[in-house]
């Protein structure tokens, strides 16, 4: 991944990686950006909810490379700030988040499909304004809490009719 990042901002002209985030592998990370000297690559390191929330909403993209992931958070964050999500094709919770040309873009690799996905957006504004909106909608729709409460209702009244179990009233968190 940091490797990717850094072979990206030295083939696409005035775009800048931020990594958020934490863990075991930063001495590593951090190796990598100082010996190829980018500095258009930067580690922020761990930010509290509400500052990381500031910065995604200031951001116009959100890479995930992973070769495996459940249901990320990091893509529902982003989406909800209207981030868009450009996440490697692994079979994972990814595809119930971001269609291809729809809510964000599926690269095939870290190397040339990832570049030019990058390069596109950089370019096409039309196409990154058209995608942080849906992705933004997308989140407000399906992973909202109001989205989620509802889902709870309907299961709760499903739950209710096959069981004979009447609920007369329930009140939806407003955020």
């Amino acid at each position: 991944m940091a490797h990717a990042f850094v072979n990206l901002v030295k083939r696409v002209p005035n775009v800048r990686v931020t990594l958020y985030g934490d863990g075991d592998r930063r001495a590593n990370i951090e190796r990598i950006i100082a010996a190829t000297g980018c500095r258009h690559v930067r580690l922020a390191g761990y930010l509290p909810d509400e500052e990381l929330r500031g910065e995604l909403l200031k951001t116009h993209v959100l890479v995930l490379l992973s070769d495996f992931e459940g249901s990320p958070m990091a893509v529902m964050d982003g989406m909800a700030c209207g981030c868009v999500p450009v996440c490697l094709d692994i079979r994972s919770g990814i595809p119930d988040l971001v269609q291809h040309e729809v809510t964000g873009l599926i690269v095939k690799d870290r190397g040339e499909d990832f570049f030019a996905a990058i390069q596109r957006l950089r370019e096409d504004r039309v196409t990154l304004r058209r995608l942080s909106i849906n992705a933004r909608e997308f989140a407000a729709e399906h992973l909202s809490i109001q989205a989620c409460s509802r889902k709870y209702l309907e299961f709760f009244e499903t739950i209710g009719a096959t069981n004979a179990v009447s609920y007369t009233h329930l009140t939806l968190p407003t955020i």
